[in-house]
């Protein structure tokens, strides 16, 4: 399964280039927050197909997308479900404050082995 976010910036004088990763300490925070216990998505269970897009220049979105690819999900055997924080760990070509004001977490919630955006 794979799931897609198109990131896009307000300023676009030249083309900006966003790296995006996972980020696993923000699962406890998500739980505490939320009154859930989902455990962190193990690393061998998925994999960055594309973490990095690229803004060019004159536009105001990504023709690309950032992409996760879920592996061997036969593993992801516990009930309570798992959760994988997706955040920007780099942006190039630009500053942060050019990029839009919706570009928090990403959670991607994993539960019954189906995958739900939330």
């Amino acid at each position: 399964s794979r799931r897609q976010r198109q990131m896009c910036i307000r300023d676009r004088s030249k083309d900006v280039k966003i790296t995006a990763d996972s980020d696993d300490n923000l699962v406890s925070a998500y739980n505490k927050a939320n009154d859930t216990e989902y455990n962190i998505l193990p690393a061998e269970n998925y994999s960055f197909t594309n973490k990095t897009v690229t803004i060019e220049n004159g536009e105001s979105v990504s023709g690309d997308s950032i992409k996760i690819e879920l592996l061997n999900v036969g593993s992801l055997t516990t009930e309570g479900g798992y959760l994988l924080p997706v955040t920007i760990s780099s942006i190039e070509g630009n500053n942060l404050d050019a990029l839009s004001s919706n570009r928090g977490v990403v959670y991607v919630k994993i539960q019954n082995l189906s995958l739900i955006h939330i």
